[in-house]
């Protein structure tokens, strides 16, 4: 990534693949631009710094959901989906509108004596959509095993979730799939 402050008073940021100039605000008056460049500098840095460390968080987020569910640790399951409405939209399931109902589902079908899963996620793509907002793709090899039938069923899926970042903790608003069973 390069960063080049411009005599026009903006900035052109090059990074993979992509060219962008943002232009500096108009400002009244002056009073004094000792340490502007250094200012400049700390300010782009803590940006950087601050997406960085929330992606990671979100990807935390999304291995913390995974293993709950592998786990069947249903109340910390329950913390990573953002406490009020929601949106669950999981093929060949109603759609949730809240965490509980989803929950509820959960242990009726996974959180039994006999079926263990497994949650594979890779691929992820996140994109930070604002300062408490995000969005993120990925790609699920998932398996279940049932005891009582002897089976295994594996399917690959690809979700799209929705993030939103609440009292500076991210969480999941959205989760939605697309299944191919192979």
């Amino acid at each position: 990534e390069i960063v080049l402050k411009r005599p026009d008073l903006s900035c052109r940021i090059s990074t993979q693949g992509q060219d962008i100039v943002v232009k500096a605000e108009p400002v009244d008056r002056v009073v004094d631009t000792t340490a502007a460049g250094d200012s400049f500098a700390a300010a782009y840095l803590a940006a950087r710094l601050t997406a960085l460390e929330d992606i990671d968080a979100i990807r935390q987020l999304k291995a913390r959901y995974l293993r709950c569910c592998d786990l069947k640790k249903v109340d910390e399951l329950r913390d990573t989906f953002l406490p009020g409405p929601i949106r669950i939209e999981y093929q060949n399931f109603p759609v949730f509108t809240d965490r509980d109902a989803f929950l509820k589902v959960y242990q009726e079908m996974a959180c039994q004596d006999g079926v263990y899963d497994i949650h594979h996620a890779s691929n992820g793509e996140i994109a930070l959509t604002g300062p408490d907002t995000a969005t993120g793709k990925w790609s699920l090899n998932f398996r279940t095993i049932l005891l009582a039938t002897r089976s295994v069923t594996r399917l690959g899926v690809e979700y799209e979730d929705v993030y939103r970042k609440q009292d500076g903790r991210w969480y999941m608003v959205l989760g939605a799939q697309d299944v191919q069973q192979r």
